[in-house]
């Protein structure tokens, strides 16, 4: 069972007794430690031993590949999640006049989260079938695994969807057994990631899996050559450790590795319809069953096994979309299983050793295998909360791994497919998924200030009347758009390796999406304010009307990017991100910007399209804001203005702005002058003039061409970036570079014999130009195919996240069939190593393999990479920031590749070739830096902005303009919050990220609004026990309130509940009935007695001493422990504030929560 802590503030007695509980429970826990460090760790011979073979039924059910999701769900997973359930419930049998006995032995594991949920959800499906399912998964022969909506990508997904999309998955979970008919309140407990069928596992994989509690991994997809390896050495299980930092503690998980694919061994797939085996393997019968068990044992026995180092092997029983047809699965898997195991003499004389089939969860798998997994710091418990901690040459029985090892995945034959293709595949749809996590993180921070201000204000009424029907709708339009983004995570959507047809599916949901979150956010921008003054507070949310948002969306710095031409396929959608703002002479238009960031957004750019230059943008207070104005010449958008400026917007707040018409004539007859407030038209500076005139900001950067580089001018640009003292400054050299792709797929990007020999496309010459305006200045470079690329640096100051920081953006035409589009720069860098952040959060190290072509060096590029100079700590890096996924390598010292794009396949061949003939508008940031610390912080700080845009959304209402921020005060840049979710009013749950030099803090004065009138609870929902893990994030008390410490690239998850002192009171109350009822035996007495003894003299010490006084200062604290109860809970009556012991294991807490909680089971 899980355990929790929780601490609250009162009375003397009950701090008394919580605290002997709990030296009681620590004291038995220290004696039967030191009885197991002692144990002896046994010898195991894989060849000799008896051997236990765990048959793992399960189906994998893709969400959208050869069909869309709700294709899949209607011919295929109804009727697997129906006939599975049938056949295994006992009262099934029962009815029909069978043995319910074999029933009982079969197992079952699912995964995809999406499909239950469709299932649940379905009224064609009976009741008593869904109230089956539950009983089937309380009982054990049912296994839930990994838990998430989807099966998760893990190349390309950020780590925050990662933990949304598991989150969204726990939820539903819980409430799917929320509605249980036998009301016990059961929630399931996942404690195994099931991660078979994504494109190689990532680094953050083992670090947010034990964050969440799960015990296990199992995995599918390493490199071929790496897993052969691995069988010949017994180390396809091993403990991982995220990275270098985590060896010593507990921050590791422990992995399974398919051996050879999650299939079923050949012929033994019943519903096997593939072209070799049309019509299933054949049925087992009395007269074959001894030859067919033969056939299975010597595949499992003489080839599997001996890849383990165990007495178990786990054997996949299943594949894609199977068990339609449950029963023909089991019954003649059965007559395999009953003839093994009734005949133990027969496989004894065979293999010379006994050998015992039976069908297994995977969660009593790794119960079978955990007396091995003993080291010399002890045991591990899979129903524990810890793992044996230590080295590699502490671990008695299986190696370990650290860091990135599977990137990229290749595959095994004479010709191994190298999956970093689809890191760059259809790149406007990674585009639009990107867009869509950034509205409905924007939507999750305003539905939480909505919320928080709620709860805020309805605990100052006496009385209070609701009526939510608009912000009901935006919460249920949030959900939908939720659920679409979240299916985006899967490992065919995001990478593009589904169909050609459910890729435009995907886009269409996406727009869908982004309509709803539009019209969300403009909900919450419209909400109705509570009268404080009033004794009765009235919500008048039903007056609410449904402003003007459809698509009428833009992120800030990121404007025409976002602008997708989709496809091109019949039917294609075009997503528009671009605000549109409809002008009219004298009639002001009025927008808001909404900043989802948890830290101040400071000279930002914002850009809007509107159909005339003449205009003046105002702030909330009517002032004039210095803008520029910039004529397009995109195709769809003759005609049209961006204007463009730079606004300041409070921490996870919004600002409104308006934008006007500036002329002060009266007549048509006189030609309009323009006012000294309006926007700057940009100054046009031709190629000659580039080479005297350099383009910047003396604040900030400036760049020129330089015709002399360390690359060919005629094959690609030479730009020089330098500072105001115009002294010294950096060499950058561009060009464009294709590579064929005949051989490639959409997964795939392969070569030709071996070696790939790009083409080089060539600018146009004497084309290079550039403008120059007060916001933002750029260099354009055109390419012959009508290729651009340009340069842009903004007139912003060292407070901006954009601070030397150079916007390169790509546009380019569609590309010919079969080619990859990749830039390729070159520094003056030397001995270079390329570092790359996985999941946007966990560094990884590479060095050129010359052994491999370039394709098998490229990795996932999800935020940010660069290349580091190994000759001097001190010395010079070149960064690269993306906030889309694509492919980053290098290859040779100074030299860094990015892949835009892809078109590869037979256009003809429209369901599975990759063809992807649309026009791309990309964008990545340039800069350099040097090694130390704080330039590290300054570039995480960096892509933390860029990935959690501005945006402006325009609204038709005529209310006053505002200026709102959620959190009470700024938060550090040290710290950021990764998401921000609010499933009721008054309720915070907060994923934070430590992206200091050293440790962060996280001050809750700073988060929480109006807290001297609130109480607070604080529940730790994540993370493991141990030495490391234990201090990556703890909780202590300083002067101004309680304050959460996160160690550098660590996670921690809070949950906050703002109360009313009556709600407060009443949880320690409960608290304390719970604790008077504990019964007390004569061994707890002793030790207790033992423990007041060590208490006794902790507390003579000094450091005690000033611990108890600085207790005293803020009330009496209780301490002890429970079952599924709030991991912590914190409070002061007096202030209103939460209070906490300076405890270094705070964080060692498991995600439990109340039976009352609305989402019992999420992970955040």
């Amino acid at each position: 069972m899980m355990r929790s802590h929780r601490l609250t503030v009162g009375n003397t007695s009950l701090w008394k007794k919580c605290w002997d509980l709990c030296g009681v429970l620590c004291l038995m826990v220290a004696l039967f430690s030191g009885v197991i460090q002692g144990a002896e760790i046994n010898d195991f011979d894989p060849t000799t031993n008896p051997l236990t073979v765990h048959l793992l039924p399960h189906s994998h059910c893709d969400a959208g590949y050869k069909k869309t999701v709700e294709e899949y769900y209607a011919t295929e997973v109804k009727q697997i999640l129906t006939s599975v359930t049938s056949y295994l419930d006992p009262s099934t049998k029962k009815k029909k006049g069978e043995s319910s006995q074999s029933s009982q032995l079969h197992r079952f594991v699912w995964s995809e989260v999406v499909f239950l949920e469709l299932w649940f959800d379905d009224p064609s499906v009976d009741a008593s079938l869904k109230q089956s399912f539950r009983r089937l998964v309380k009982q054990g022969t049912i296994e839930l695994v990994n838990g998430g909506f989807v099966m998760h990508d893990e190349a390309i997904t950020r780590y925050e969807s990662q933990i949304q999309q598991t989150s969204l998955g726990h939820s539903i979970l819980h409430r799917i057994f929320e509605e249980d008919e036998d009301k016990d309140h059961y929630s399931p407990e996942i404690t195994t990631g099931y991660q078979i069928d994504s494109f190689g596992p990532s680094s953050f994989t083992p670090q947010f899996l034990k964050l969440a509690g799960y015990n296990m991994l199992i995995t599918n997809r390493i490199p071929q050559t790496l897993k052969d390896e691995m069988k010949l050495d017994q180390s396809l299980e091993f403990w991982w450790y995220p990275s270098e930092a985590h060896h010593g503690g507990s921050g590791k998980m422990f992995v399974h590795v398919y051996d050879h694919h999650y299939a079923i061994p050949t012929g033994f797939d019943w519903e096997d319809e593939s072209p070799t085996n049309y019509k299933g393997a054949s049925p087992i019968t009395p007269e074959n069953v001894a030859d067919r068990s033969d056939q299975f044992v010597n595949e499992i026995v003489m080839e599997r096994a001996p890849y383990y180092r165990t007495p178990h092997l786990l054997v996949p029983f299943g594949t894609d979309f199977r068990f339609q047809d449950a029963a023909l699965q089991f019954d003649n898997m059965d007559q395999i299983v009953d003839f093994i195991n009734s005949n133990p003499d027969r496989y004894m004389g065979k293999t010379g050793r006994t050998i015992t089939l039976r069908y297994s969860t995977a969660n009593e798998y790794l119960q079978n295998i955990a007396s091995h997994m003993i080291s010399k710091d002890g045991p591990f418990s899979p129903n524990d909360s810890t793992t044996p901690t230590g080295t590699e040459d502490t671990q008695a029985f299986f190696p370990s791994h650290t860091g990135s090892l599977f990137f990229p995945y290749v595959t095994s034959g004479p010709s191994p497919q190298i999956f970093s293709g689809f890191y760059s595949q259809y790149p406007n749809l990674k585009q639009n998924v990107r867009v869509a996590e950034q509205l409905l993180r924007a939507a999750d921070v305003m539905k939480a200030s909505y919320a928080l201000s709620t709860a805020s204000n309805l605990s100052k009424a006496n009385s209070v009347v609701v009526n939510n029907n608009s912000t009901s709708v935006a919460f249920g339009l949030m959900e939908h758009a939720r659920r679409i983004v979240m299916v985006m995570q899967h490992h065919d959507a995001l990478p593009g390796t589904m169909y050609h047809f459910v890729v435009s599916d995907y886009m269409v949901k996406l727009q869908i999406a982004c309509t709803e979150l539009a019209v969300a956010l403009s909900i919450f921008l419209s909400q109705s304010t509570v009268d404080n003054d009033s004794e009765t507070a009235t919500l008048q949310n039903d007056a609410y009307s449904v402003p003007k948002a459809s698509g009428n969306i833009v992120g800030g710095g990121a404007y025409l990017s976002r602008t997708s031409i989709i496809l091109g396929a019949p039917g294609s959608v075009d997503i528009s991100h671009l605000l549109r703002v409809q002008m009219g002479a004298n009639t002001p238009s009025r927008f808001d910007v909404i900043n989802p960031r948890t830290w101040a957004a400071v000279q930002d750019p914002v850009h809007i399209l509107t159909s005339r230059d003449d205009v003046i943008v105002r702030d909330v207070n009517g002032n004039s804001i210095l803008s520029q104005a910039n004529l397009l010449n995109q195709e769809n958008l003759l005609g049209m203005f961006i204007i463009s400026f730079l606004a300041d917007v409070p921490a996870i707040g919004t600002t409104s702005f308006t934008i006007e018409t500036c002329d002060v004539t009266t007549t048509t007859d006189v030609v309009p002058i323009r006012g000294p407030s309006c926007a700057f038209s940009v100054t046009d500076i031709d190629h000659a003039s580039l080479h005297e005139k350099a383009v910047g900001y003396d604040d900030n950067l400036r760049m020129t061409i330089k015709e002399e580089t360390v690359m060919n001018r005629e094959t690609g640009e030479g730009l020089m970036f330098f500072d105001k003292s115009q002294t010294s400054g950096y060499e950058l050299s561009h060009r464009l570079m294709k590579y064929d792709g005949s051989e490639d797929t959409v997964y795939a990007f392969n070569d030709v014999n071996g070696s790939l020999i790009p083409s080089h496309v060539p600018s146009v010459s004497g084309t290079i130009a550039g403008i120059a305006g007060p916001i933002y200045s750029e260099i354009v470079v055109s390419f012959q195919g009508g290729h651009y690329t340009r340069y842009r640096i903004y007139n912003v100051t060292k407070h901006s996240a954009l601070f030397k920081q150079v916007q390169m953006e790509i546009e380019t035409e569609p590309l010919p069939v079969n080619s990859n589009f990749v830039s390729e720069f070159q520094t003056r860098l030397s001995k270079t190593t390329l570092v790359n952040v996985e999941n946007g959060i966990r560094k990884s190290f590479h060095n050129y393999d010359p052994k491999s072509s370039i394709r098998a060096n490229f990795q996932p590029l999800v935020s940010r990479a660069w290349l580091e100079d190994s000759i001097d700590e001190s010395g010079t890096d070149f960064h690269i920031i993306s906030v889309d996924p694509r492919g980053v390598a290098s290859k040779d010292k100074g030299d860094l590749h990015v892949m835009w794009q892809r078109r590869n396949g037979d256009a003809l061949s429209y369901l599975k070739s990759g063809d992807d003939p649309s026009r791309l508008r990309s964008q990545i940031w340039l800069s350099f830096d040097t090694h130390s610390g704080q330039d590290e912080k300054t570039q995480r700080t960096a892509e933390r902005s860029l990935a959690s845009d501005l945006i402006a959304i325009e609204l038709d209402r005529t209310s006053p303009l505002v200026s709102t921020e959620m959190f009470a005060g700024p938060i550090s840049q040290d710290v950021y919050v990764a998401t921000v979710l609010s499933p009721s009013p008054g309720l915070l749950r907060l994923v934070i990220e430590g992206i200091g030099e050293g440790q962060s803090k996280l001050k809750l004065k700073d988060v929480l609004p109006d807290s001297g009138t609130l109480g607070v609870l604080l529940r730790s929902l994540t993370f493991s026990t141990g030495n490391i893990m234990a201090e990556a994030c703890s909780l202590t008390v300083e002067d101004d309130g309680l304050v959460v410490l996160i160690e550098p690239s660590e996670l921690c998850a809070i949950e906050i509940e703002l109360q009313t002192p009556n709600s407060a009171t009443n949880a320690r109350s409960r608290f304390a009935n719970m604790i008077n009822r504990a019964p007390v035996s004569f061994l707890l007495v002793i030790a207790m007695a033992l423990w007041a003894i060590v208490l006794f003299m902790a507390f003579t010490s000094a450091k005690a001493a000033e611990t108890q006084a600085l207790l005293e200062s803020y009330g009496t604290v209780s301490i002890s422990e429970e079952e599924f109860e709030p991991a912590e809970e914190y409070h002061d009556g007096e202030n209103g504030l939460t209070r906490n012991l300076n405890r270094k294991d705070a964080s060692a807490l498991v995600p439990t929560y109340d039976d009352d909680s609305e989402e019992e089971g999420d992970i955040i």
